[in-house]
């Protein structure tokens, strides 16, 4: 019984379950009726296997993010040349606690940034900020894209986003969303102290290219 209960939480830990009652159902069931002691073996031949597994796969993508970081750092400084921006930034999304419900809570954090000489970073005032309270963010994942001309557009809109973004000095914000295979992966940023030195559409096309490169770079599966 002990053993089955350890597979369970394992399972559950790494999100293999998907239906969790059910899984539990069966190993009570299995513990009342009693199992072969060979099965003791194979589940803890499959928990040890399945633990390896999960941890080369996390180190895996650990070392890619790492491995991928200087590229991103030259895309947003590149961009930030091409459409004249005080500031361009890389928000990447993360569901590290679950409510009860069994539904994830969605976090963002501001890992790379490029700012002009004389603009102050903002990374560590980004740090897993909870997506539900920005509904600045949530129309950004509803609509692809965020253009705001106007940060006193926010005040009432957005307060949480408009008292953060007063407090970086911005003015302006435009922002893209990208994902991969449905999966929410993250958002490129462009602000401005004063006013755009570029259109919105020639704006957004570049903001696109930068996304397109940054999505690839991201997409460890290629």
């Amino acid at each position: 019984m002990t053993k089955l209960i350890e597979l369970f939480n394992t399972l559950m830990k790494y999100k293999l379950i998907k239906r969790p009652k059910c899984f539990l159902i069966l190993i009570f069931a299995l513990g009342i009726l009693g199992i072969p002691k060979y099965t003791n073996v194979v589940i803890e031949k499959g928990l040890k296997s399945l633990i390896i597994e999960q941890s080369n796969i996390t180190n895996k993508l650990i070392k890619h993010r790492a491995n991928i970081s200087s590229e991103i750092d030259k895309e947003l400084k590149d961009l930030g040349h091409r459409v004249g921006a005080d500031r361009v930034f890389l928000g990447e999304f993360s569901n590290t606690i679950t409510g009860t419900s069994g539904l994830h809570f969605l976090y963002f954090t501001i890992n790379n940034e490029y700012d002009k000489a004389g603009v102050s970073p903002i990374a560590t005032q980004y740090q897993k900020q909870n997506c539900f309270n920005f509904k600045s963010i949530s129309n950004l994942i509803k609509n692809k894209t965020l253009c705001v001309r106007d940060i006193e557009d926010l005040k009432d809109t957005d307060p949480v986003m408009y008292t953060l973004i007063k407090k970086n000095t911005s003015k302006q914000l435009f922002m893209m969303y990208f994902e991969i295979d449905e999966v929410p992966i993250g958002f490129i940023g462009i602000s401005y102290e004063n006013e755009t030195h570029c259109e919105d559409n020639k704006l957004m096309y570049e903001l696109s290219i930068s996304l397109r490169r940054i999505r690839l770079l991201f997409d460890y599966k290629k």
